[in-house]
């Protein structure tokens, strides 16, 4: 069984950051700005010259957690079923339900597969950390 979901076929373009970009187009992106990152890169991928999703890729403190952002822009529908159990949660500081998975794995790490909506967006997060603490890591999320 796959730990996430792969978006194949894209070809990659830079992009600075979701922040950014939300600031430059007056969208209202939602991004993470957690305490001690220590790796980041962004990108877009493009189908057929059209924007399919925006990327963020975050480590904190030395890997102890990373978190995969996507902001869907084509049709790709998510089936978080795929990854197990469904369960339900709330981002508290924004009201946002969101939908996730959460599977054990290796050297103490835990992969958790969110999907959510937002101000007619589509999100799609991989968060692998070393502690069952989606709600943590989730409440890092901003808003411009």
């Amino acid at each position: 069984m796959a730990n996430k979901i792969k978006f194949k076929g894209c070809d990659i373009e830079p992009l600075d950051s979701i922040s950014k970009l939300s600031n430059r187009e007056n969208i209202p992106y939602l991004f993470f700005n957690p305490d001690n990152i220590t790796a980041f890169k962004a990108n877009q991928g493009k189908k057929d010259s059209k924007p399919f999703y925006l990327f963020e890729f975050i480590q904190v403190m030395w890997g102890n957690d990373e978190i995969e952002e996507y902001i869907l822009k084509g049709d790709e529908q998510i089936d978080l079923s795929q990854f197990g159990d469904v369960k339900e949660g709330i981002i508290k500081h924004l009201s946002i339900p969101y939908s996730y998975t959460l599977k054990k794995g290796l050297f103490s790490r835990y992969f958790y597969n969110v999907y959510f909506e937002y101000k007619n967006e589509r999100y799609y997060l991989f968060v692998k950390t070393i502690a069952p603490r989606i709600d943590k890591i989730i409440s890092s999320i901003r808003e411009n």
